[in-house]
């Protein structure tokens, strides 16, 4: 077995980031062919590395854009993609009647044919529901380009035409966090606030319960009239678009491309608030298998604790692992071969005495200079003095970043694009946002004073 990408091509890394197997598994599982080819597609080839609790998912740049730009064109451009949006829901309708079935004392209470079979089931229903997000949430990241091509005939100008793109792709509808929020702001009743977002700060590693006195403390530290202000933020959002559409003569039939990245987006959003929910059932599952005698639980899928419990597969797996996705098919490796493609393919190489670099401008501003602030764990949050001014720096986002994307002058990461994690929410909180520069985390360090200019899509080491 073995992966290559040709040296000097460009490199697709989602990731490094904290991650455990558990959470995370279904992810792995429904790229496979015997899931995806009911819908009529197999993903191209990819590498999952796993490395001392951190996770990179890795593929050919021009690769990945073209298998979807292709997923984009013939299921998220068609009706077919409402047929994944009610597969979806469909799914989590599934996952919340289930989940009353899942807590500590019940599954502790199962004996241990019922219990493998509680597992199993749970693992069918978020695979169900994974399953129809991937040609939306996949597909988006060939969207850009095609976007890009048609908007061309309008806007000949290349930073006009990027400027139109980021502006035209932007939601108008408030993600999960934004709800939660103005949710929070406008209740009376705490407890019963906590007990529907209690999971709010889960990620891809990390899971708890939130307090109460969590979301009191929030609540008071909350900006006001965040309706108002979001009501506002569309408005302008509406204008500027029209304008826009108006000045460069732009037809229905590529605002109609725009708009249908923005379906995917919002759709990528509902996916998120919900995976991050399966992830506290998926650690009470973990738990339990920890106590049923699984050594390193959170190395393992669902299903594969499952089989480990029922004796059907050996304990094995180190710190070091990864998956080779090769046509449809997930091939697991081993400790030397993670280490192996962890060194050669995790970060990007990176020339000596880098003083500025470019990315692509996801949320346009004011030129910004502030002291750099490296965050790769998000859990690190709690041990990193931020300042007023002070400027995050993020191999990428995720949703346990957005409490700290609130705090900071300007967004800096080393991968995405303008469907990206942080290009979404820079735009929706209005913060200057540079994504995409390969290596910031590496250049920068904590520290530096840096300069941001989200008008030429410019970092500078000052």
């Amino acid at each position: 077995m073995k992966f290559e990408i040709e040296r000097g091509k460009e490199i697709f890394r989602w990731g490094p980031i904290p991650l455990k197997c558990a959470y995370a598994g279904t992810f792995f599982q429904v790229f496979q062919k015997k899931y995806l080819s009911k819908y009529g597609f197999i993903w191209s080839d990819a590498l999952l590395v796993m490395h001392k609790g951190d996770f990179v998912f890795i593929q050919d740049d021009a690769e990945l854009k073209k298998t979807a730009g292709e997923i984009f064109r013939t299921h998220i451009m068609t009706p077919q993609y409402d047929d994944y949006v009610s597969a979806m829901q469909r799914a989590v309708q599934a996952l919340y009647q289930y989940y009353q079935n899942i807590t500590p004392e019940k599954l502790a209470d199962l004996p241990q044919d019922e219990f493998l079979g509680t597992a199993r089931q749970f693992n069918t229903l978020t695979i169900a529901f994974e399953l129809p997000t991937i040609a939306p949430e996949f597909g988006n990241y060939g969207s850009i380009p095609i976007l890009e091509h048609e908007l061309s005939r309008y806007i000949p100008d290349e930073q006009k035409r990027a400027e139109a793109v980021a502006l035209l792709t932007t939601s108008e509808n408030k993600s999960f966090f934004q709800t939660e929020e103005t949710e929070l702001q406008e209740t009376e009743d705490i407890e019963s606030h906590r007990n529907k977002y209690f999971w709010l700060k889960n990620s891809y590693d990390h899971v708890e319960v939130l307090p109460v006195a969590f979301f009191a403390k929030r609540k008071v530290e909350l900006e006001p009239d965040l309706r108002r202000r979001h009501e506002e933020h569309v408005r302008q959002v509406r204008e500027d678009k029209k304008r826009v559409i108006e000045d460069c003569s732009i037809p229905e039939s590529v605002i109609r491309i725009a708009e249908r990245i923005i379906d995917a987006m919002e759709l990528q959003d509902e996916r998120k608030k919900e995976m991050l929910l399966t992830h506290h059932y998926k650690d009470v599952f973990m738990c339990e298998f920890s106590k049923r005698g699984v050594l390193q639980a959170e190395r393992y899928m669902l299903s594969e604790l499952a089989d480990i419990l029922e004796g059907k597969r050996e304990v094995w797996r180190t710190e070091d692992f990864g998956f080779l996705l090769h046509d449809g098919e997930l091939e697991e490796y081993g400790e030397l071969d993670a280490q192996k493609y962890w060194a050669e393919y995790a970060h990007q190489k990176v020339e000596q005495g880098v003083q500025e670099f470019k990315g692509t401008i996801a949320c346009k501003g004011e030129v910004v200079r502030g002291r750099a602030r490296i965050v790769v764990d998000p859990e690190d949050v709690a041990h990193v003095d931020f300042n007023k001014g002070d400027i995050l720096v993020a191999p990428m986002t995720s949703p346990e970043y957005v409490f700290l994307m609130k705090k900071v002058a300007a967004i800096i990461t080393d991968t995405g694009g303008l469907t990206s994690h942080a290009a979404i929410v820079s735009r929706e909180l209005g913060v200057p946002c540079i994504v995409g520069t390969k290596f910031a985390t590496q250049v920068l360090r904590d520290g530096d004073m840096v300069e941001v200019d989200a008008e030429k899509g410019i970092v500078r080491k000052l």
